[in-house]
């Protein structure tokens, strides 16, 4: 997925759980859209790998596809 694709189906999918946000749901909406973009820190030509400083750490800890990119990891 691109950025703007990790973005947009969290946007999709936190507004299709909109309504069972109990506290502050506009923050729980970004920081939920800020989050889906992190599985791209293992791809050095990502966004989000451009300001993380240790971009190369990651990508030989992580591989891409991997831990980083499962639904299992907010957990």
């Amino acid at each position: 997925m691109l950025f703007k694709t990790h973005i947009a189906f969290t946007l999709l999918i936190s507004l299709y759980i909109f309504p069972y946000f109990t506290t502050h749901p506009i923050f729980s909406i970004l920081i939920m859209t800020l989050s889906s973009i992190l599985p791209d820190l293992d791809t050095i030509n990502s966004k989000i790998s451009g300001i993380n400083p240790l971009r190369k750490l990651t990508k030989y800890i992580f591989k891409h596809r991997g831990m980083l990119h499962s639904f299992f990891t907010p957990i």
